[in-house]
């Protein structure tokens, strides 16, 4: 990592922590030490907050047994979250349809078949299942874009009932293995059970009680794997942030809310959002991968189109930094699906909201770590979002 100025050094500090715990999957042991090590940090950070718990109901899965066999060769898979209910093996020959766009579903007759397709950021996995399950294939192959690495994890949005058809990830070694059978009969076996189970997101707020607005932040602390980008990054720069606006005085109630369940389809944040009613939100930023690291490839400025957010967004700064704006208007008519992300939550109950998002070639991978952030580049976006807080605060 290049060096980092002294005041975000400990935001780096928190990341290696976090990182460290390998996992932060809803209910998880890592989840659960992660909401105490936040709750100690912020507490050290702004000891004038009080933490508020909201908790929720959710399903969890859990898997100890996935592979695909061909006549010759066990490969060793990974099976998506909420697809595969109860686990079982299925048979089938192999098709496979290159990116698993809505047209290559189409194309084939996959009725009965096993299906495989590449990974790619244009079809979300949760899309190429569902049109894997739309079109009747028995199972799903998603080839990771890794020689040797998992994209794991699959969320459904809401509290929608999980697939039955199962849906794995191989890595593109494996896959050069079943580029050999590809019309022939394989199988995939797996054991999945799901669990009901308790999420929480943590709420910190500074409260002027002149003001019945609100202004959120929120990023989500769930991750699949050692989730350094995904989101580690963000959580860390919304305590910053906490710490930064801590001796500053706003027009505006500011909320601070490290959102649980993210990763199983924004179920934290739809639960917060359906339940608070009676909170006056005038915007929303949501911190979801806001800064690159070294691989990434993807940088957006997603935001919805009103009037607040387009003239508090730093648009300038943005395109130096080389982010494309994007309406999120204009993102769901196009790409006909939410945006994988807790904006979803607040873009569906008409509060004007941005998110910043760098997506990289180790999303949802085990090699998503803190080495690779871009440590002068999260110092310059922290510094970014503090200044569009200030400026909602004023309109």
């Amino acid at each position: 990592m290049r060096s980092i100025p002294t005041k975000y050094q400990k935001d780096l500090d928190l990341l290696n922590r976090l990182s460290a715990l390998n996992t932060r999957k809803i209910c998880s042991d890592g989840n659960l030490v992660s909401q105490k090590i936040l709750q100690d940090e912020i507490k050290k950070r702004a000891d004038n907050l009080i933490c508020k718990e909201e908790v929720f109901p959710v399903k969890v899965c859990h898997s100890d047994l996935c592979k695909v066999n061909t006549d010759k060769k066990a490969l060793e898979a990974r099976l998506l979250d909420y697809t595969g209910l109860g686990g079982g093996k299925v048979e089938g020959d192999l098709v496979y349809l290159g990116d698993g766009t809505e047209n290559d579903f189409r194309r084939k007759n996959i009725n009965g078949k096993i299906v495989a397709c590449r990974y790619n950021m244009a079809n979300y996995r949760v899309m190429q299942v569902a049109r894997a399950n739309k079109y009747n294939a028995l199972g799903l192959i998603i080839i990771s874009e890794h020689p040797d690495l998992f994209q794991i994890g699959v969320g459904v949005p809401g509290f929608k009932e999980p697939f039955k058809m199962p849906a794995v990830s191989i890595s593109k070694s494996a896959w050069h293995h079943l580029t050999k059978v590809t019309g022939r009969s394989v199988s995939i076996e797996y054991r999945q059970n799901i669990q009901n189970g308790i999420g929480k997101n943590l709420i910190f707020d500074y409260c002027n009680h002149d003001s019945k607005e609100t202004i959120v932040v929120g990023a989500h602390f769930d991750s699949w794997g050692s989730g350094a980008h995904d989101n580690g990054v963000g959580v860390v720069m919304l305590i910053a942030l906490l710490e930064s606006i801590a001796s500053k005085r706003f027009k505006k109630n500011i909320r601070f809310i490290l959102f649980d369940a993210e990763e199983m389809g924004m179920i934290g944040s739809r639960w917060h959002t359906d339940h608070a009613s009676g909170d006056n939100y005038t915007a929303y930023i949501n911190l979801d991968m806001p800064s690159p690291s070294s691989s990434t490839f993807v940088k957006a400025v997603l935001f919805s189109n009103e009037w607040r957010m387009l003239k508090a967004i730093p648009f300038i700064r943005l395109l130096k930094n080389c982010y494309l704006p994007v309406p999120l208007g204009l993102f769901y008519r196009v790409s006909n699906a939410l945006f994988p992300s807790d904006i979803d939550s607040f873009f569906r109950k008409g509060v004007p909201c941005v998110t910043l998002y760098c997506n990289n070639s180790y999303y949802h991978t085990s090699d998503d770590t803190a080495d690779k952030i871009d440590v002068r580049r999260y110092a310059d976006i922290c510094s970014l979002v503090e200044n569009l807080i200030t400026k909602l605060d004023d309109m």
